[in-house]
Parts: structure tokens; C-alpha cells; sequence
């Protein structure tokens, strides 16, 4: 953690998903704001600027976006959903439907960011709480790509995620339909 690095007075290499955090809890803010007062003694191995951009689901998303389409940008539809906000009315307009993926906007940092919900019906969405990251579900294999890129040197890593939905499929034995 940066506590070591601060104390081997050379260099300052931090865990982006780990250190990084925008309006976290008050633990996270406080590892944001070491790795920044380091930041300005040390060198700092990766830019945390551009770190932060990955630690905001809105902003990481609307980037995105915001990029020419093309087979390597394409991400799933998404509505950003706020503080105060009825979040299937901002569904609706948006036009995305269930299933919908809903994230914390807050991607690291926090235990609150890891969760993820599939939401099945428009009422669900009044059982979470704002604000959040709401995408359209896409079929993924039931795995999903991890990068990881330091310099020049990328590695991507393929990772088990949530199983695909079987939409249309009976619930399975003992459970209510949803």
C-alpha cells in the first residue's frame, strides 16, 4: 500500500481499484488523499488523474460514448441515474428495459461499489439505492475481459462473470417467477 512506499522514500505504486476513489466511503477518501499528498513528494507509478476517470462509472461510460462507434467502442445502452431521481422514469426515457445491470457509479474504492444488481422488472429499480450505473443486459458468455495496463505493457485476463440469463426460461424449482 502507499504506507510502505512512502516509508522506502523512492516511489510511490499504488492499486488504482484499491486507492483511487470518488465520494467513497470515508476509509477510501482517505487513501485518495495519502496517495495524493505522496503524489507530490514521490514519483507516483501510474497517473492518478487518469486513474480516477476508471473510478467513475458516468464519467468512464459517457467517455466511451462519446467515441466514434465502431466494433472496438460499442458499449451496452445506459442511463445515469441520480440522487433524487426516480430511476425507472430516467429507464423509460432513456428507452432501455428490463433486464437492466445497475452499478454504483462509485466503480473501487468502497465495498459499496462491487454492488451489482440485474434488475428483471422496471419496480425493481426502487429497491436500490441511488445513485447508479443503469445498461441494458447483453448476453456475454457468462465471462468478461480484465485489463490491466501499466506503460506500454497491457495484460488482459478472460474472467468468469454472471451467468447468461435465460430469459423465457421457468425459474428454477422453488423460486417465484420474477
Amino acid at each position: 500500500g502507499p504506507e510502505a512506499a512512502a516509508r522506502a522514500d523512492s516511489v510511490v505504486l499504488h492499486r488504482s481499484n484499491y486507492d483511487a476513489s470518488v465520494g467513497g466511503d470515508a476509509a477510501a477518501e482517505a487513501r485518495l488523499a495519502l496517495v495524493r499528498r505522496l503524489s507530490a513528494q514521490l514519483p507516483l507509478i501510474g497517473s492518478l488523474e487518469r486513474v480516477l476517470l476508471f473510478a467513475d462509472r458516468a464519467a468512464l461510460a459517457t467517455r466511451l460514448a462519446a467515441l466514434a462507434p465502431s466494433p472496438h467502442t460499442r458499449q451496452p445502452r445506459f442511463a445515469i441515474a441520480r440522487e433524487g431521481d426516480d430511476a425507472a422514469a430516467v429507464a423509460a426515457r432513456s428507452g432501455l428495459e428490463p433486464p437492466l445491470v445497475c452499478k454504483p457509479l462509485l466503480a473501487c474504492g468502497a465495498a459499496r461499489s462491487h454492488d451489482l444488481a440485474v434488475v428483471l422488472r422496471l419496480e425493481g429499480l426502487a429497491e436500490l439505492a441511488l445513485p447508479l450505473l443503469l445498461q441494458a443486459y447483453v448476453p456475454h458468455g457468462a465471462s468478461l475481459l480484465k485489463a490491466c495496463c501499466v506503460g506500454d505493457t497491457t495484460h488482459c485476463e478472460l474472467r468468469p462473470s454472471l451467468p447468461d440469463l435465460r430469459l423465457g426460461a421457468p425459474p428454477p424449482a422453488g423460486r417465484p417467477p420474477p
